[in-house]
């Protein structure tokens, strides 16, 4: 039974969220909503397929195996109107993660065009953000807003609407997140100054010393796969320093799923090693339970007294003091042009 259910699994991680994407795209399926509604009914006829093929060596059966199935599917979508619904459809031992990959399908395929359309609403209100600013937002907004949100869109009426959809709900949440900052302009300022995870020299009290920083790379094999990776790529320990981008190409993700790995491995680093990142205690546990316990957001703001909302807006925060930190050159280097040499 076990290699009954690992078998299937292998087979869906191999095609991943993209894979399936390019396929439908190619199969003329070509809108986030009808293309996860595809992946659904994919994994239903997946649970109970008797043909399928290994996954390993050569490579041509599968493709073929996959293109077949996948064209099949493309013709006889299923009316749900649900992600819910949608999920109810497919076995549990599959580990479907439906709404976060609707959520990447969104942003591959209307994300560009959405967020450069509510960047430009912002600036008709008079907000000047930087591209720096508005990766830390969008990557804030999935981190924390989109996968929640998807669960509430219209599969069958919102098809053909995704761009407007996701301008709307992104628009609101940069919005409000914008007029508290220029509450909180000051502080945000000094965040703005400070490098999130510089190791300077051991004499400066108030960052690393050369012994925490050890104490760092100790803690890595800690953390969940995908941020483990994601910070020994930013961070070269295997070879030259990566750029987002391409750690995304690795983990075969979005540029923003890996910043936001980045960013989460940074900070339950930061709770692992007591390090001094200018976070209160109540920062702290945050971190600890949510990134490193793997506890949910709800469940620590019930535990810590706040409610959902003040326990969001704080992780926003502490995600913004991080995200600033980033190396300039880890944004995506221009097409041809040379890698550094690190």
């Amino acid at each position: 039974m076990d290699e009954f259910i690992e078998r299937r699994k292998r087979l869906h991680q191999h095609i991943g969220v993209f894979g399936y994407s390019a396929e439908f795209t190619r199969l003329g399926v070509v809108t986030a909503s009808s293309q996860i509604r595809g992946i659904g009914a994919f994994l239903t006829h997946l649970a109970t397929a008797a043909d399928l093929p290994i996954v390993g060596g050569d490579q041509s059966p599968v493709s073929s195996w996959i293109g077949q199935r996948l064209s099949t599917v493309a013709c006889n979508l299923p009316s749900v109107s649900s992600l819910e619904e949608l999920q109810s459809g497919v076995p549990p031992f599959l580990e479907w993660d439906g709404a976060g990959d609707f959520a990447e399908l969104l942003n591959l395929l209307s994300g560009d065009r959405a967020y450069s359309s509510a960047a430009a609403k912002l600036r008709s209100r008079g907000f000047e953000t930087s591209l720096i600013d508005l990766l830390g937002l969008t990557e804030q907004f999935q981190l924390v807003v989109l996968r929640n949100a998807v669960r509430s869109f219209d599969l069958r009426r919102g098809e053909g609407h995704e761009d407007a959809w996701l301008t709307t709900v992104f628009y609101r949440y940069a919005l409000r997140s914008l007029l508290a900052d220029r509450a909180n302009r000051s502080y945000l300022s000094a965040l703005d100054s400070r490098s999130a995870l510089e190791i300077p020299s051991a004499s400066d009290d108030s960052h690393w010393t050369e012994e925490q920083g050890a104490l760092l790379l100790s803690n890595l094999p800690r953390l969940p796969p995908l941020e483990r990776t994601a910070l020994q790529l930013y961070f070269g320990f295997d070879g030259p320093e990566k750029t987002l981008a391409e750690i995304g190409d690795v983990l075969q993700c979005s540029e923003f799923k890996a910043r936001s790995a980045v960013i989460r491995g940074m900070a339950a680093l930061t709770a692992l090693t007591d390090s001094p990142a200018g976070l209160t205690a109540i920062e702290r546990t945050l971190l600890q339970q949510t990134t490193v316990e793997g506890r949910s957001l709800a469940a620590v703001a019930k535990s810590l007294g706040l409610s959902y909302l003040e326990a969001r807006d704080l992780y926003s925060r502490i995600g913004r003091r991080f995200g600033v930190g980033l190396r300039k050159r880890t944004v995506s280097r221009p097409q041809g042009a040379e890698k550094e040499d690190l």
